[in-house]
């Protein structure tokens, strides 16, 4: 079974080498690799050719749109059945993909929701248990992330992917959607991925006014 692994890239010389050894490593090796430069203005364009000359990476080039953006356009070309969304600060544990694939042999669902290791700026690591309660779970922002969770494609494509209007709370409004159009879940509190916070450059610590307006608002909507 295919996995595509899409990572979106902006800006991210200093963390994509190490983000993609990450992938590289995985004890699964049925990928493909979709890096969509989002219009970076760094040394990232560079190193990403250098992957794509070496036949390592799909690359997709586009204006900067945001991070939903680069995502939907790797989702729209990727062959794999099953979606693996990776950040590029951040790493997959060498059985991340593996381990869900054996879940995803084991039961008949349509994404897996998985706990995961958070970094702090400082480089401690705690470990964050998902809520095995899915409305709980929405509501706390303890639903899985990103890059911890695996999905189908054919669920992404039935939500038509991520909203590409919000700018922000982008990811539990996936979630939201998705379990709103199917139960088929499962908890994965195994945790094989590493979250990093990064001092600068994430969209979580720009506009705080318009993300905390997102973030009530989509929980008034939940």
């Amino acid at each position: 079974m295919l996995i595509s692994v899409i990572i979106p890239c902006l800006n991210v010389e200093a963390y994509i080498d190490e983000c993609l050894s990450s992938v590289y490593e995985q004890s699964y090796d049925n990928i493909e690799i979709i890096c969509v430069d989002n219009g970076s203005t760094d040394k990232t364009k560079e190193i990403l050719l250098n992957y794509q000359r070496e036949k390592k990476i799909i690359l997709i080039e586009e204006i900067n749109k945001g991070a939903p953006f680069a995502r939907n356009a790797g989702l729209n070309i990727a062959k794999g059945k099953w979606i693996q969304f990776l950040d590029a600060d951040d790493l997959l544990l060498t059985n991340k993909i593996k381990h869900q694939v054996d879940v995803v042999n084991l039961f008949d669902v349509d994404f897996i929701v998985a706990s995961s290791f958070h970094q702090d700026k400082n480089g401690k690591r705690y470990h964050k248990v998902v809520d095995s309660d899915f409305y709980m779970g929405l509501m706390n922002s303890n639903f899985g992330n990103t890059c911890a969770n695996l999905f189908s494609k054919e669920i992404l494509l039935k939500v038509d992917g991520w909203n590409t209007q919000l700018t922000s709370s982008q990811e539990y409004d996936l979630f939201f959607r998705l379990l709103r159009v199917s139960s088929k879940y499962t908890i994965d509190k195994t945790p094989l991925t590493l979250i990093r916070q990064r001092f600068s450059g994430q969209i979580s610590q720009q506009r705080p006014k318009q993300n905390w307006n997102n973030y009530v608002n989509l929980r008034i909507e939940i």
